[in-house]
């Protein structure tokens, strides 16, 4: 598969398209273009750093690619029934991180980006085979422990920031 025939792939994909997702997914030559539209993601969000940013973005996206679609196929396969390997998975995940090339929008590009939650839901559908309701109870557990995560984290460092306030006495 060409370049520009994994971009109007891709396209589909966030288009909520999953017999193409399926078909990504199943062909092994749509990795490379997956890893390059990753990667041109990252490096979009990392532009107002400069050169650094850049290549940081980069390597940060495809790592996070990479661990993000693991928790995906851990979730889907352990608790869900999902069928199907981790590679598959990010064939068609990594397509579908187009919707990261929006990330260089100040705020509007994070709205955007959470469109991959329905995204990913269709995907597991087509790549996996779950149904609707398993799919985006995966996404949606994904989705609560990083949500409970934040909170938590927020929750300790204001009692760490609270405490250390008080120890100097500009706070009671």
């Amino acid at each position: 598969m060409d370049f520009v025939g994994s971009l109007k792939k891709a396209v589909e994909i966030v288009k909520l398209n999953g017999a193409v997702a399926a078909e990504v997914g199943a062909d092994e030559q749509s990795l490379q273009p997956g890893l390059i539209i990753v990667a041109v993601g990252g490096a979009v969000t990392g532009i107002f750093g400069g050169l650094g940013g850049i290549i940081g973005g980069a390597i940060a996206a495809l790592i996070g690619s990479a661990v993000g679609v693991g928790i995906l196929h851990l979730v889907a396969t352990v608790f869900f029934g999902g069928r199907g390997d981790y590679v598959s998975l990010f064939r068609a995940e990594s397509h579908a991180a187009i919707i990261g090339w929006a990330g260089f929008i100040p705020f509007l590009g994070a709205l955007i980006g959470l469109w991959h939650l329905p995204v990913s839901v269709v995907i597991l559908q087509g790549v996996y085979g779950m149904s609707r309701e398993k799919a985006i109870a995966t996404v949606a557990v994904i989705v609560g422990f990083f949500v409970a995560l934040m909170l938590l984290s927020v929750l300790f460092f204001g009692v760490l920031l609270g405490g250390l306030l008080v120890g100097l006495g500009l706070a009671r």
